[in-house]
């Protein structure tokens, strides 16, 4: 867990809880949670490497280690589905919640070809020129790439390919509108993975939603890492005191 930062943080939020992408690793936050830092303390829960899980499994890991004190979720692309259902489960401590660049359920065309291609063929066998097309568009730098590669060799493929089809086979908004938790989507303006109207899924089931874009491909986090922290800062900010 990191340190506590010296900003002002006039909330009632005491820690910032971070659920990291496909990877799982929380490799690719650093920069993110240092930014968050400025006002929050900031624990990063990443997911076992060899251990294939489903949403289910994932959420059993995550559980114990959410802390003692009121927090808000962040869950990035692959990890929004585990931060909803933590608000569904309405956890006392748990104040808000923040998608980024993520969804309630996955809904583009060819969803069953996907399917069936990441049964066969794991994330981590893509080619790295497609991958920076979907994740990073014209924002790749070799940093990012880098940082890309290196976490996804530290996950097995059998991992990688088990967290994508759950990932495409949730579906959140058959719980209907029933977290009362607030809502904070962060929308990344040039995702080219994820569409716009994921957003308004996840109005299908959250009572109060904010959506707001931030101009960022899919990893927003790493490529506007203090926008994403700002509009946290507001959102944590506006959340009623208990």
């Amino acid at each position: 867990m990191a340190a506590k930062g010296s900003g002002p943080n006039l909330s009632p939020v005491n820690t910032i809880v971070l659920l990291p992408g496909l990877d799982g690793t929380g490799l690719l936050l650093g920069d993110f949670a240092r930014a968050l830092e400025m006002d929050f303390k900031v624990m990063t829960i990443g997911y076992p490497p060899e251990i294939p899980m489903g949403y289910d499994d994932l959420m059993a890991f995550i559980r114990p280690q959410l802390p003692d004190t009121s927090y808000i979720i962040v869950g990035e692309s692959f990890s929004g589905p585990l931060a909803l259902q933590l608000a569904l489960e309405a956890d006392e401590r748990l104040q808000g919640v923040v998608l980024g660049a993520s969804f309630a359920r996955v809904d583009i065309r060819a969803k069953w070809l996907l399917k069936i291609l990441v049964r066969a063929v794991s994330p981590r066998l893509v080619p790295m020129r497609l991958l920076k097309w979907m994740l990073l568009g014209k924002s790749a730098t070799p940093t990012i790439e880098q940082q890309l590669s290196g976490a996804l060799c530290t996950v097995s493929a059998s991992v990688l390919s088990r967290r994508a089809n759950v990932a495409l086979t949730v579906d959140m908004t058959e719980q209907g509108h029933r977290i009362t938790r607030p809502v904070l989507y962060l929308r990344a303006t040039q995702d080219r993975l994820i569409s716009r109207a994921a957003g308004a899924d996840v109005g299908r089931i959250a009572q109060r939603l904010t959506i707001e874009d931030i101009s960022a491909p899919h990893f927003l986090f790493q490529v506007a890492p203090d926008e994403c922290a700002a509009a946290i800062q507001k959102f944590a900010g506006s959340i009623d005191r208990p």
